[in-house]
């Protein structure tokens, strides 16, 4: 089967949108919509084959040192792999335009649903909808103080919001995921649960975060690689990994993305032995879908943790105390 390495940059502009273009009718995958670039060539290195791809594509240079690594992932095609690197770039000289003639659209990053891609860029449009940090919400003695914590990190603009309490009594779970949810709507950012997948069916927009012992559950990888998306509500699925076993699961049942943890130590699990920097970035190298990096973790790691390739951080302590 014949393989290909390519890149990709995700040209960023100062209202945050971002630059799609149109591949030819005639060409592989012709008539979809696409992230620049193409393929590196033999002995060539991914950056400076993104700085020539986009000159070539689009007339404009860029600096790689404008060049942040979103996500690395590969994809398998009937006749073809393709190993793609993905790039989100900030800065460039020039005003981009279709110098091969392909047409080319600015959009923000929800508006990506509204074009056809290939398959092969599903888990980059994920890691593009997603922000860099992930809430998790810790223990509670009221539901006032996990509403007020919730408030406070919506107003400092955390997107990404985890509810994890299952052991609540059904219906003062379901009430609490409502008010909640409220909060999370209200501040355009997005709820996900821990718990039974039928509660979601209860909640339109929110989503599910499987523990790592779900995923080896028949009952819930069969709601998980069976689950529907309904108009243009979204229903985020993500779950637990703590190695590259879990990893391989999560991807089977077709999760949007994933934590990976524990980094470093924590005081929830101190004899939880800490994975590391270079450790977590591995599990990031052979993740082909965005990754949370988790355990220890804080606001000041994000920039370390997407020069791994990670998505961002997840966190309890810093945003729950």
């Amino acid at each position: 089967m014949k393989r290909v390495h390519a890149v990709v940059g995700v040209l960023q502009d100062q209202q945050g949108r971002l630059l799609i273009a149109q591949r030819p009718e005639e060409a592989h995958l012709g008539g979809f919509w696409e992230f620049p670039g193409g393929k590196v060539n033999p002995e060539e290195d991914a950056l400076d084959a993104l700085s020539r791809e986009l000159y070539e594509e689009l007339g404009v240079r860029v600096d790689v040192k404008n060049c942040e690594p979103v996500i690395s992932l590969e994809h398998q095609y009937p006749d073809r792999s393709i190993l793609l690197d993905c790039y989100r770039v900030t800065a460039f000289l020039g005003n981009p335009c279709g110098a091969e003639g392909q047409p080319i659209r600015w959009i923000f990053a929800n508006e990506l649903d509204d074009y056809s891609f290939p398959k092969a860029n599903h888990a980059l449009n994920t890691a593009l909808s997603l922000p860099d940090q992930y809430m998790i919400c810790g223990e509670f003695d009221s539901e006032a103080k996990v509403l007020a914590r919730i408030e406070q990190a919506v107003q400092k603009g955390v997107k990404l919001i985890q509810l994890r309490f299952p052991n609540l009594p059904k219906h003062s779970y379901i009430d609490l995921i409502a008010k909640v949810k409220h909060i999370c709507d209200l501040a355009g950012a997005v709820l996900m649960i821990k718990g039974d997948p039928q509660l979601l069916m209860r909640f339109p927009g929110v989503g599910l975060h499987l523990t790592s012992a779900q995923l080896s559950s028949p009952e819930v990888t069969r709601w998980a690689r069976t689950r529907s998306q309904s108009g243009s509500s979204r229903q985020w699925l993500a779950a637990s990994c703590h190695n590259h076993q879990e990893l391989a699961a999560a991807t089977e049942s077709g999760v949007d993305f994933v934590t990976f943890s524990p980094v470093a130590q924590t005081r929830s699990h101190p004899d939880q032995p800490a994975a590391g920097w270079a450790q977590a970035g591995l599990f990031v190298q052979k993740a082909s879908i965005p990754v949370f990096l988790l355990g220890g973790m804080c606001p000041a790691d994000i920039a370390q943790a997407r020069q791994t390739g990670a998505q961002g951080i997840a966190a309890i302590p810093c945003y729950w105390q």
